[in-house]
């Protein structure tokens, strides 16, 4: 098995389901993440590092926790990395990570960012095995282990190549969310566009 590292920063994947509250769901910030439990559930647990970050929802994940990510693995030496992350701002941030990793001269790394549009628990804390969640664990764990370094999602029950994805949200007039989903990237900005973006905003922009 591949040497993987497996990032843990939140995102509804982590949070509860409670359909008499509706989305957005709760993201927990007083606890560890579930991820080991679910790849134990899973029978996937063995050969895997875990690294956990935050307990974020995307669109507060930052610059400064990607850079985390990117020094982690240099100092030791990761060339395979599973990010868990919320769906909002995950195509921006797959792409930023492996700016970051290029700087640093690890071009051959092996990037794969997954979540879920619902969440791994219900209220009661027990397990949703109707959450595409636990497709999305197993591809992206497999993804994780081909030798050819990509930077792709695996959201969806599939995988996306985060450079030719984006998340598409409709929100009404109420503030809801109508329409939720994965779409083709209308428009490719330079990787070091977004690098300048990045560092100068503090976030990557996501909606």
């Amino acid at each position: 098995m591949a040497n993987i590292l497996i990032v843990t920063t939140g995102g509804t994947i982590e949070s509860f389901y409670n359909p008499e509250e509706g989305t957005p769901y709760h993201v927990p910030q007083d606890a560890g993440s579930i991820i080991p439990k679910a790849l134990e559930k899973m029978g996937a647990s063995d050969g895997y590092q875990f690294l956990h970050l935050c307990q974020k929802d995307s669109k507060q994940v930052n610059s400064a926790d990607l850079q985390a990510i990117a020094t982690y693995m240099r100092e030791h030496d990761f060339n395979n990395v599973v990010v868990v992350h919320g769906t909002d701002t995950m195509p921006q941030h797959a792409r930023t990570l492996r700016v970051l990793l290029n700087k640093q001269g690890m071009q051959n790394t092996n990037i794969v960012f997954t979540g879920a549009m619902e969440p791994l628990r219900d209220k009661d804390k027990a397990w949703r095995l109707q959450s595409e969640g636990w497709d999305n664990l197993t591809l992206a764990l497999q993804e994780a282990q081909r030798p050819s370094p990509r930077t792709m999602l695996a959201v969806e029950r599939q995988l996306y190549d985060a450079f030719k994805t984006d998340k598409d949200v409709v929100v009404g007039d109420d503030n809801t969310v109508q329409s939720s989903g994965f779409v083709a990237r209308k428009s490719h900005i330079p990787e070091v566009i977004e690098e300048r973006a990045s560092r100068n905003n503090g976030t990557s922009p996501g909606k």
